[in-house]
Parts: C-alpha cells; sequence; structure tokens
C-alpha cells in the first residue's frame, strides 16, 4: 500500500476500542521512508482527527522496562504546554499514591527538571491513550524485539489490558506460521510501497541541477530508473552528486544519439548508482546502445 492508503486503514484502526485489541505492522524494506511517513503524512492526517503519535526507537533497547520509559517520556512530550506536562505528572502521583524512590526506575520526565523514581508500567497506564497510536519503530534494531514471543507478549500486554493502540514498523513482516503469539498479538500486517514521485518531490527535487536545455522529464526518468532498485532514501540522497553530475554530461544533450536511448541510459544510471550507493554491487548495464 501507498501512504495516503494506509493512512485511511490506521484512521480506521484508531476508531476501534473494542475488548481485544490488537496491534498493526507496518513493514517495509530498510530505508523506504517508513519513519518520514510516520512523522510526516501519518502524523499530520491524524493530528486532523485529534489523534496524536508517540513514535518511539526501538534502537538498542534491551528490555520491557525501557520501551515503558520511551513511551512515557515520548507521551508526556505530546502536550505542548508546560504546564499540561506538569499537570499530566502530577495527576499520575496523585492517582497512584507511590512514594519516590520506591522502584528502580530513575529518568526525568519530559525535560520537566523534576527526579521520579515510578513504576513506568503503572504511569502508563493512569494516563490516557485513548486517542493516541503508539509508534514502535526500528523492532529489528533491538535484541528484546528479536526475541519475538517476549517482546509479542509486551504488546499484547499493552493492547489488550491497557487499551493502547500500537503499530510496529519493521523490515521484514512478522510470520503467522511459526509462532502463533504473533496472531494472538497482531490483527493486521500493511506492507510500506514508497511513492517514487513524492520522494522525488520532497527529497530530491530541490537539490537537482537541472539544465534548461534538457529535453526530457527528468522527475519521470529518475522514477523509472528507481523501479528496479532497492529503494532507500539514504541511498536515494547519497546518489544525489552523482546524479547532477550525469544531468550535465554532454551526451544527454547529443542529438546524434536516438532520444530514447538518452533518457534510458539516465535511468539505468540513476539505478545503478542508488544501488551502489545503498552498498549493493548492481550489474551494470547491459545494452550498449543506451551508453
Amino acid at each position: 500500500m501507498q501512504a495516503q492508503e494506509i493512512t485511511e486503514a490506521i484512521k480506521k484502526y484508531m476508531q476501534c476500542d473494542t475488548i481485544g485489541l490488537q496491534a498493526v505492522v507496518l513493514h517495509g524494506e530498510w530505508g523506504s521512508g517508513k519513519t518520514y511517513y510516520c512523522e510526516n503524512d501519518l502524523k499530520a492526517a491524524l493530528n486532523d482527527i485529534g489523534v496524536k503519535t508517540c513514535r518511539v526507537s526501538l534502537f538498542g533497547v534491551s528490555g520491557y522496562d525501557e520501551i515503558c520509559n520511551r513511551v512515557l517520556a515520548s507521551r508526556l512530550h505530546i502536550y505542548e504546554n508546560a504546564k499540561d506536562r506538569v499537570g499530566t505528572a502530577m495527576n499520575v502521583f496523585k492517582k497512584s499514591a507511590i512514594e519516590a524512590g520506591t522502584s528502580a526506575l530513575n529518568s526525568k520526565i519530559a525535560d520537566l527538571g523534576i527526579q521520579i523514581s515510578v513504576n513506568s508500567d503503572l504511569m502508563l497506564s493512569l494516563i490516557d491513550m485513548t486517542k493516541v497510536l503508539v509508534i514502535l519503530d526500528d523492532c529489528e534494531r533491538s535484541s528484546f524485539a528479536h526475541d519475538d514471543r517476549s517482546f509479542l507478549g509486551f504488546v499484547n500486554n499493552m493492547v489488550e489490558n491497557h487499551g493502547w493502540h500500537v503499530m510496529l514498523v519493521r523490515n521484514q513482516p512478522l510470520s503467522f506460521e511459526d509462532d502463533c503469539s504473533v496472531e494472538k498479538a497482531v490483527i493486521r500486517q500493511i506492507e510500506y510501497e514508497p511513492d517514487l514521485q513524492a520522494l522525488y518531490r520532497v527529497m530530491v527535487k530541490d537539490k537537482l541541477r537541472i539544465p534548461k536545455h534538457i529535453d526530457f522529464e527528468v522527475m519521470d526518468a529518475i522514477a523509472e530508473g528507481l523501479k528496479g532498485s532497492l529503494v532507500n532514501i539514504r541511498a536515494l540522497l547519497r546518489s544525489i552528486p552523482s546524479i547532477n553530475c550525469a544531468l550535465n554530461t554532454s551526451v544527454l544533450f547529443d542529438e546524434n544519439i536516438d532520444f530514447h536511448g538518452r533518457v534510458k541510459a539516465f535511468s539505468d544510471f540513476v539505478g545503478y548508482t542508488v544501488q551502489a550507493s545503498a552498498g549493493i554491487v548492481p550489474d551494470e548495464p547491459k545494452d550498449e546502445k543506451n551508453q
């Protein structure tokens, strides 16, 4: 699915608050723009319907408590007003009646300058999460999340017992066949398909030096070149200097060379250089007529 379809699916998911709520999974190739989508398109669309996003990276996370800490800090940061953040924290203390120093958690909450020591799981259970989508990003970059049975048990606890709406962002989908715990914790898996033209407009267009007298549509040629490649935004950005160099070579303006051959050669070069920038050793273009 592309961004707009995914956003509509997530909106429907956020409207579900029945007992037995499960998580959703968004998966796609590394570097394909999943995090950018979550932080921009999805965040803005959900904000329009009164839903906040709470995205936390699991990179380096080694346990359940650390996930809770990151979600808690991110949740309190959602409040734009410092007084709202303080008020939320104080209400949690009042409701929980916990004395500081009784648990192992020692972290600052939302940069308020208040050192607290409480159970983060209990605090999260007392904070309203009904209009919040918790996005657990970089799942494969956490040793804890690699242990699917334990991690999915945590996810299941949050969605079923605490009523969270959770989206796991992964490079690869989870396997329902290998582990029945996946079926219990996850309701749906959605494949993220990058919009090549949107990537061009947002990430590439303003960085290109396109000669005024070039006689073909550069955006279409770049999109064509990316179709057979592993689309990786970081690799695409690293490729821009090389693409700019290619755009200004005389061969692209040589009318003695077939028009379609020039366009094809440029598209092939784009695909080649993006793959190379991603650390892949691509095959060299084989059609010598297009060189």
